[in-house]
């Protein structure tokens, strides 16, 4: 019996097939990239969908004559498309760094307020979010909600033109700014002041619920199993944290990508804390829980921007230039200090304004300087996340699972380690997302009889290594 977890991100897809006792066996990767233009981002959708279909045609052949029994999908939260009555896109998928919206968003807190948008939807008021979207639609272009049949999210569109219904999970379904979290439902407020119909949205289930079965042509075209069931997984972050066993108060999972995000399991107390962060409080894909995360923008991205900028292109990649930049830091704290804010401030103030900054130059100053203080600022911001969430939840963290691009550089797991004083625990060649998702297609076909049981068999097969704080590091990071 075989699982599939397809993982949907901004730029592209990745399929990766497991056996029933949680090894991978194969693996796609698909690219379609972004279409960027001032405050508008969007993908197109026949491109993922195009992408989507590559990978699971490879790995259907990879898995030779095992037989499919489900596949479910982890997807990047707020991202939606309109879809007509006759099945197609009637515009690009509007991404979730797309900030058209900004004024929408002003509006919705005018009309209802932020603390009853909060008690709501349970997500803080941000232009990123589909209905702040959908608004700026009834201002700009109310021809497209009038001929829309549905706007779907990227899970609720990938399970729909496999052969399934129209359905998204709570867990994504709760980042549109469009759902009620005491009621696990639509809010007709909210869907009434955005102009969009109950009946133009997808149909709402649990993670883990399986919402059809592959049409006969994704079949043929595929070569997957005409049987193979169709599940709902969740919100991209929700299904990584799965992955990696974070499911109770206590657990962590910190994720660098562009962003970082540290997940972390949340309760129905800490509410106005979260609030006051900026933090969401949304469904976990493990029934009845929730979950909020802290944000740190342009972590990676400031990585990123530190590597062009000091090294340009290295022949070897992403890992040669991880090599080259950690080569020459120093273990002691450098003297140069980084605002990592190039892209603003993430959480608590969520300030798009702020700026990056570097001070302390001096004549002195190399490009080692440089870099190793590019990332100890985004380190240092991590561990200010991490103190925000132990006033939250009144938990004390000793460790924390790691994942993301970051966990490529022993450098920067180390320094991560010695400026929190925690230990990192970093699964080693793990897909989170797509491995979450899978844990969701075992309960979907009934393989398991709940997500627990799936994330223990799954977990035998993942190997971590533990990364600890050096004591002399850690005092003067302190």
């Amino acid at each position: 019996m075989v699982l599939i977890g397809l993982d949907i991100g901004t730029a592209g897809c990745k399929a990766v097939a497991y056996s029933q006792e949680g090894k991978a066996l194969s693996s796609a990767y698909g690219e379609y990239g972004l279409l960027a233009k001032g405050r508008f981002v969007e993908l197109d959708p026949e491109a993922m969908f195009s992408a989507v279909l590559s990978c699971l045609r490879s790995t259907a052949a990879h898995i030779g004559g095992h037989e499919t029994a489900a596949l479910a999908v982890s997807a990047m939260s707020d991202t939606f498309t309109p879809v007509g009555f006759g099945g197609k896109p009637l515009t690009n998928a509007i991404v979730s760094f797309d900030r058209r919206a900004m004024d929408e968003a002003c509006e919705l807190e005018s009309l209802f307020g932020r603390e009853e948008i909060y008690r709501m939807t349970g997500l803080p008021i941000h232009p990123m979010y589909p209905a702040c979207k959908l608004l700026w639609m009834q201002h700009h272009h109310p021809e497209i909600l009038d001929a829309a049949w549905k706007f779907l999210c990227c899970e609720s569109y990938v399970l729909w033109r496999l052969g399934g219904r129209a359905a998204a999970s709570y867990s994504m379904g709760s980042k549109s700014l469009l759902y009620d979290n005491e009621k696990k439902d639509w809010s007709d407020p909210l869907l009434k002041a955005c102009g969009v119909k109950r009946s133009q949205l997808p149909e709402l289930l649990e993670s883990g619920t399986c919402a059809g079965t592959v049409s006969g042509e994704i079949a043929a075209e595929t070569g997957l199993s005409r049987k193979t069931k169709l599940v709902c997984g969740g919100f991209d972050q929700a299904c990584c944290a799965l992955s990696c066993g974070v499911l109770d108060p206590g657990d962590l999972l910190d994720t660098t990508g562009t962003n970082e995000i540290i997940y972390f399991m949340a309760e129905h107390g800490q509410t106005q804390k979260l609030l006051e962060s900026n933090m969401m409080f949304s469904p976990h894909v493990k029934p009845g829980s929730y979950a909020s995360y802290a944000h740190i923008l342009s972590a990676g991205g400031a990585f990123r921007w530190c590597r062009d900028i000091l090294y340009g292109s290295r022949q070897g990649g992403l890992q040669a230039t991880y090599d080259a930049m950690a080569s020459g830091c120093r273990e002691q704290p450098c003297a140069v200090f980084f605002f990592p804010f190039l892209a603003g401030m993430g959480t608590p103030e969520m300030d798009p304004k702020v700026k990056g900054c570097y001070w302390g130059l001096d004549l002195s100053t190399d490009r080692q300087a440089m870099a190793q203080s590019v990332l100890e600022g985004v380190t240092f911001e991590f561990r200010s996340n991490i103190e925000l969430i132990q006033q939250i939840t009144h938990q004390s963290f000793s460790q924390i699972k790691s994942v993301g691009g970051a966990s490529k550089s022993s450098y920067w797991m180390q320094l991560k380690a010695n400026i929190t004083g925690l230990t990192l625990n970093i699964p080693e060649r793990l897909e989170p997302g797509a491995c979450g998702a899978a844990i969701l297609a075992g309960v979907g076909c009934g393989l398991f009889s709940d997500v627990c049981e799936g994330v223990s068999v799954f977990q035998k097969s993942i190997r971590y290594r533990p990364v600890s704080p050096e004591r002399k590091a850690e005092k003067a990071y302190d």
